[in-house]
């Protein structure tokens, strides 16, 4: 990504727990990984 140390969009989110803890829980605890797939799809999009 933008500062070359994540691969992936999911690595990215999940790096960034000190900027945005309750999103990153939330993406990683409260949806289901069909959820999460659609997330990085419309990601992908932007």
């Amino acid at each position: 990504m933008h500062d070359l140390r994540s691969e992936s969009l999911a690595d990215a989110i999940n790096r960034h727990r000190g900027e945005a803890p309750e999103v990153i829980e939330n993406f990683r605890e409260e949806l289901s990984p069909a959820q999460q797939q659609q997330v990085l799809t419309f990601l992908k999009t932007l």
